[in-house]
């Protein structure tokens, strides 16, 4: 799913992603989920503390606000959500960090 993360900010950077082929999987959303470096990943079905659900499988971007945390570096992965649980795609890590300015 090839993510990008680019465009930082002082609370806020951008992630696209390839959306590549849906296979058997009845889209429901996309999920972005956003973590302070080196910090704990929230519970993989809780809507993330910071990033993006997406429900339209044609928007393959997003923009992510971190709050107030300028100077502050971030790790990032997606996977996609199904209307089947089992179904949902392995999470796709993001090979980098992105700090805010």
């Amino acid at each position: 799913e090839n993510i990008t993360v680019f465009n930082p900010s002082l609370y806020t950077f951008e992630a696209a992603w390839d959306p590549g082929d849906p296979k058997a999987c009845i889209f429901l959303f996309w999920d972005l989920q956003v973590r302070v470096n080196a910090t704990d990943w929230v519970d993989a079905d809780s809507p993330p503390l910071f990033g993006c659900r997406i429900t339209n499988r044609e928007v393959n971007r997003c923009h992510v606000h971190v709050g107030l945390q300028s100077g502050i570096t971030f790790e990032v992965r997606l996977r996609e959500a199904c209307t089947v649980r089992r179904l949902y795609t392995q999470w796709v890590d993001w090979y980098g960090t992105i700090t805010t300015r």
